[in-house]
């Protein structure tokens, strides 16, 4: 069988006739080809022309995939050989979702099955949208706030400038720099008061650490600074660098092949540096771009604790990552039973009146609560969010694409990325945060 991670597998899925030739080499079974079967689709209804639809037969299931490319809802129905779709797969319960018509949210997806039958098919109920709206809601972030440093005042053996992290690391690497490095991050403060402050570094036992011009020690790589100052702050890094030629050569595939450069490993580095706290983290101007952010000059202050659901990132939270939770008090009338969330960052629980409705992803997010009577409810609305705005790529001029490599968080394209420019911006370039109401 054919092994991955801690699991054996004795049969495979392929989609190619030399893959089950080669498969069978191995003593490995190819289940059944899988064959498309896109001519034989009808799609009719509203924002179809936005839908990416891949239908294949297996054995004799017809299955399909239906992405949304879209910021906005789609509402269509799907024909095969003029059969209509019967089912979503439920894959949190692995169940079908039965209805006449698919919709999918915006940037969502789902797997659909085709049915002859159509022995379970149902009407969907005439409920209305609750009037939910993005703004009056209450903030709750379940963990630290996180203040990402990426630029650095420096100093190289008497040069002086400011620059990314990333790139002053690249200028030490390709000219096999030896010699000191100090690096100052600087903040603004602006009325934070706490004193839960902690920093972190990668490899802290590499460098003399200063918070504010006094020398502070780490526990591993963490270490409590307790209260920010008013105003500037400054946390200064200081090491010996050293990279020898041989190195300088391979860095740049001077010599050698692309494996060795991919084996390359003990490299002395600089990274981006970190704090946490109970802050918000703001910034002085920002410009929407689609589900992109561009955002300047940050600071931090005391956090917001009220605001949109969809602006987390606006409202002091650009860098957070953990479990965020959106409040608030809605209204709704007897014939107002469906939630209609059309664009989730991130995977979310749904709670009405302290009782869990269901557990969201991909956008998938129209809830229907039969049950609930007209009045006044509580909403609460719990977003696991990514690590994607704390590590990047925060600086790339284009949109997150399919492909991600080390070069897509620099300035010169590698093979993954876009190619005949620079991709690089001081501005952040930030992922949404939150959700969306219809």
């Amino acid at each position: 069988g054919i092994r991955i991670g801690n699991c054996t597998y004795k049969q495979v899925v392929s989609l190619d006739a030399n893959t089950d030739t080669a498969l069978s080499r191995l003593g490995i079974e190819p289940v059944k080809d899988v064959n498309s079967i896109q001519s034989h689709l009808e799609i009719t209804g509203t924002g179809e022309e936005n839908l990416y639809v891949s239908i294949y037969k297996f054995e004799d299931q017809y299955v399909g995939f239906v992405k949304n490319m879209s910021d906005e809802a789609a509402c269509v129905e799907i024909l095969l050989d003029g059969k209509p779709y019967a089912a979503a797969v439920n894959f949190l319960n692995m169940t079908y979702q039965y209805s006449r018509e698919l919709k999918i949210n915006g940037k969502g997806c789902k797997i659909i099955v085709f049915d002859e039958g159509q022995t379970k098919l149902v009407e969907d109920m005439e409920y209305k949208v609750i009037p939910v709206g993005n703004d009056g809601f209450t903030y709750y972030n379940k963990d630290k706030n996180t203040l990402l440093l990426d630029f650095a005042d420096y100093q190289l053996n008497g040069e002086t400038g400011k620059a990314s992290v990333i790139k002053l690391f690249e200028k030490l690497i390709s000219t096999a720099y030896s010699g000191t490095v100090k690096l100052d991050f600087n903040f603004e403060n602006r009325g934070y008061e706490g004193d839960d402050i902690k920093l972190y570094v990668e490899n802290p036992e590499n460098y003399e650490v200063l918070f504010n011009g006094k020398k502070i020690a780490f526990d591993r790589n963490e270490s409590l600074l307790g209260i920010l100052k008013q105003g500037m702050n400054t946390i200064s890094l200081s090491m010996n660098y050293k990279q020898d030629e041989k190195m300088r050569k391979l860095l740049n595939m001077e010599v050698g092949e692309e494996g060795d450069f991919n084996m390359i490993g003990g490299i002395l580095e600089i990274e981006n540096i970190y704090i946490t706290g109970d802050f918000g983290v703001y910034f002085e101007e920002v410009d929407a771009k689609g589900q992109m952010l561009e955002c300047r000059n940050l600071y931090i202050g005391i956090k917001t604790v009220s605001g949109g659901c969809e602006d987390a990132i606006m409202n002091g939270y650009p860098f957070y990552s953990g479990k965020f939770i959106f409040k608030k008090q809605v209204y709704t009338k007897e014939d107002e039973k469906l939630l209609d969330m059309y664009l989730i960052n991130g995977a979310a629980e749904v709670f009405v009146d302290r009782k869990k409705q269901a557990t969201v992803l991909w956008n998938d997010g129209t809830i229907c609560l039969p049950d609930t009577e007209a009045g006044e409810h509580e909403l609460v609305v719990e977003v696991s969010n990514t690590l994607r705005n704390v590590y990047g790529p925060n600086h790339n001029i284009y949109d997150d694409g399919v492909m991600v490599g080390y070069t897509t968080f620099s300035c010169n394209p590698g093979w993954c990325d876009a190619q005949g420019k620079d991709m690089w911006t001081d501005d952040y370039r930030l992922a949404r945060f939150g959700i969306q109401f219809h």
